[in-house]
């Protein structure tokens, strides 16, 4: 049940202010008591109750409230109103009974103006005040949802269901109230109660019935289910809305209400007439004319004996459509001439949905949405004036026969499956879903061509030259399913062998026999020397691909075929990518060919990797090795220029920073990016001049590179005392200089901010440095 949004709340509070009116909802978004409006605890005694979210609308919530098994509990939910000295109010409520086994399903409790009434909604389908005791029947099952209206004024007490604009009764009120309130939920604590509310909406502006004030918000009763239920409880003239006989010549039919073999609990109705120019229909007439109709029925046939089940006849708003049901799995639409196989057995349980509107006729099974036959009617053209419907046995030459489980119609609309009103709940209890497949399918010669596979219904079997005949044996997966087609097969030959299951479902398997040269050409085998196929080999699968490592210059495809005496092509090996290779087999009667095929590409190299890294001038330290990322390069003294020459491991990877430098010190960074494009590897190489030793030092202490990562070189004094301090002034390095160039390694310390001091004879130098 969709809620309400903040643009439609706006709106609907404003036209209903125009009308003097306006609802006050409580959507079981959140419990009673933390809603707005709100609710307040009533009579409360550890009832269980929740929200849940609600199966019929994914993201609604319904409140859900049980006291079951136990008497004792209570719950009511109440709501005072705000209206001092209120006289009339309207309740409305969307409710479902929880289950049958309780007492009730929900109480509500009005006290109001002096007068009080509690009304009780029982478990039975029944409707019953306290205290005038006036009981009525819920049309349909309690288990359904159901929108119930309680209009209340002073003196006066209205109960209407599913906006009926007849009340299904009225009371007078004589029993004296002292309190201001309306209550809902279970207030017996000698009753077991159980319910899903939806929703709940009340009015403290007047006592509205159906029709009157304004409309209920449309976004709450969406899906709320408008039908008029015939539920084979009772022979069609005995419903409360009373079907008429028509039509009826020869012998009466045999009808009569049974108990469901599948369901104890579930009652059909069973109509049979064996025609010798008999006819019988039971007639609905509509109490109004409308423009569109949607009938639907669960219903099989009777037996396989009898022409057909059922006809059906619709007669409404100007224009006629007989749809017939028969008995050899084809159906007719009558009128607008209109005929076809049926997908289905009529021997098994199916929903029949037919929907009509003007001159459209629309007929689904099974509530597939795409309908079995959509077509014109052109009785009538608008001009007849009947308004009804009728089903049975329309045809005094055929013999007609049916279990009908349940019919039920609604006048709003021409509805497809999916759209418009859901069925009731109380129809579609568990239906058991067919099994129409084979469980196992043999020959007592030859070999099936694929193997069996209940999946797969189309075989090859090839016996043996001379054979006459060949014994099929097929077994079902459903032991109560019925099997047609196998047992002695003429060689050669083709035979269809059909599954019908129990509700008349059926799946057909065609099996070809042959002698002499085989038909198969299918492999049994795919393999690869490199890679794997996607998806892995399957004889049924025809299309494959392969992608290969980086790098992978040579790929062997090896097929194997099923049949030893069929012949290959287009395998073996592959040295150019990409490349489709399409093998083809070719059974052995040298006609019927198979062609399978395999994409291959292969993968881009993620190498990122140099193969050398060469200056033109002075040596690496330490020497080159690809797995190396950081290196010295201390030219000789008056060096201007030097060329740096990387080289990739991979031919397809590209390379920058590398070539020539000129001024010094110098870093170069040299980045590798792999053929795929993102994977990448960075070299470093820190470029020095040397001096000579006699002019190294000039006085001013020197140190590169800075920031570092590695090591710092020290340009200093020779005999220099050398400290390293941490950030915190922590001593953590100190020697003498043996000459004056000195590398220090940095790899042991973390990273930060460190100070150098390098103390002379008569001198002290302190530099910082940052370590990444």
């Amino acid at each position: 049940m969709k809620k309400f949004y903040a643009l439609i709340m706006t709106f609907l509070a404003f036209s209903l202010a125009l009308q003097g009116q306006a609802w006050e909802v409580y959507d079981a978004k959140y419990l009673p008591t933390a809603s707005t409006p709100s609710f307040s605890s009533s009579s409360a005694n550890n009832a269980t109750y929740y929200l849940l979210e609600n199966p019929e609308m994914p993201g609604d919530s319904i409140l859900v409230q049980e006291t079951f098994p136990e008497t004792s509990k209570t719950q009511l939910w109440r709501r005072n109103y705000t209206t001092t000295d209120l006289v009339s109010v309207t309740i409305v409520a969307r409710v479902k009974a929880l289950t049958t086994e309780t007492d009730r399903a929900i109480e509500f409790d009005l006290d109001n103006n002096g007068k009080r009434e509690r009304v009780f909604i029982f478990s039975d389908s029944r409707i019953i005040t306290h205290y005038n005791k006036d009981t009525a029947d819920i049309q349909g099952s309690v288990l359904d949802w159901h929108i119930y209206r309680i209009v209340k004024t002073d003196d006066m007490v209205k109960v209407y269901v599913d906006e009926d604009p007849t009340p299904v009764f009225e009371n007078s009120l004589n029993t004296g109230g002292t309190a201001n309130y309306f209550r809902f939920g279970d207030g017996a604590s000698d009753r077991t109660y159980g319910f899903q509310l939806d929703w709940v909406v009340w009015d403290e502006s007047g006592a509205y019935a159906p029709g009157e004030g304004a409309p209920l918000p449309e976004e709450l009763i969406t899906k709320v289910h408008q039908w008029t239920v015939y539920a084979a409880n009772e022979l069609p003239n005995d419903f409360s809305s009373s079907f008429v006989t028509s039509n009826v010549s020869g012998v009466e039919p045999t009808q009569n209400i049974i108990t469901d073999p599948d369901d104890a609990e579930n009652n059909l109705f069973e109509f049979v007439s064996d025609g010798a120019s008999s006819s019988y229909l039971w007639r609905y007439n509509f109490p109004e004319q409308h423009k569109k109709v949607t009938l639907l029925t669960r219903i099989k046939g009777y037996s396989t004996d009898l022409d057909h089940p059922i006809e059906f006849d619709l007669d409404f708003n100007g224009y006629r459509e007989r749809f017939f049901y028969r008995g050899d799995n084809t159906f007719r639409v009558r009128e607008a001439n209109i005929e076809g196989p049926l997908p289905v057995g009529v021997m098994g349980w199916h929903i029949l949905r037919l929907t009509m509107e003007n001159d459209s006729v629309n007929v689904y099974i099974d509530e597939n949405p795409v309908p079995l036959v959509s077509g014109k009617t052109p009785t009538g053209g608008g001009t007849r004036t009947n308004k009804y419907f009728r089903f049975g046995d329309g045809d005094s030459n055929r013999s007609y026969g049916f279990h009908l489980d349940w019919m039920i119609w609604d006048t709003t609309g021409a509805f497809a499956p999916d759209m418009g009103n859901i069925i009731p709940d109380s129809l579609i209890t568990a239906i058991t879903p067919s099994d129409a497949n084979l469980t196992s399918l043999t020959a007592d010669a030859g070999a099936f061509s694929p193997d069996f596979d209940p999946e797969v219904t189309e075989y090859q079997l090839v016996v043996p030259t001379g054979t006459a005949l060949v014994t099929l044996t097929a077994t079902p997966a459903d032991p109560l399913a019925t099997v047609e087609g196998d047992g002695e097969i003429a060689v050669p030959g083709t035979t269809t062998i059909t599954v019908t299951a129990q509700d008349g479902f059926i799946t057909e398997y065609v099996v070809n026999v042959s002698t002499g040269a085989s038909t198969d050409a299918t492999l049994a085998s795919l393999t690869t020397s490199v890679g794997e196929l996607d998806p892995v080999f399957d004889p049924g699968v025809a299309a494959y691909t392969l992608e290969l490592p980086a790098g992978t210059a040579t790929v062997t495809l090896t097929a194997t075929p099923n049949d030893e005496n069929a012949s290959i092509t287009g395998d073996g090996e592959i040295t150019e990518f990409p490349a489709t290779a399409t093998i083809t087999v070719t059974a052995e009667d040298g006609t019927t060919t198979k062609d399978y095929t395999v994409e291959i590409t292969v993968l881009p190299s993620d190498d990122a990797t140099l193969a050398s890294l060469v200056p033109s001038a002075g040596e690496l330290n330490p020497a080159f090795d690809p797995d190396v990322t950081s290196y010295d390069l201390e030219l000789p003294e008056e060096t201007t220029s030097v060329t740096l020459t990387a080289t990739p491991a991979d031919d397809n990877a590209s390379v920058t920073g590398d070539g020539d430098f000129t001024t010094f010190p110098a870093t170069a960074t040299i980045t590798v990016t792999a053929e795929d494009g993102t994977t990448t590897m960075v070299y470093t190489v820190e470029i020095t001049v040397a001096t000579s030793v006699q002019g190294l030092f000039t006085g001013e202490v020197q140190l590169y590179p800075n920031p570092a990562s590695d090591h710092v070189n020290i340009i200093l004094e020779k005999g220099s005392v050398v400290t390293l301090y941490s950030a915190l002034g922590i001593e953590l390095y100190s020697a003498n200089a043996g000459t004056d160039h000195l590398r220090m390694g940095l790899d042991n310390l973390p990273a930060g901010v460190y100070f150098v001091r390098i103390a002379t004879n008569d001198k002290v130098h302190v530099r910082s440095f940052l370590k990444k």
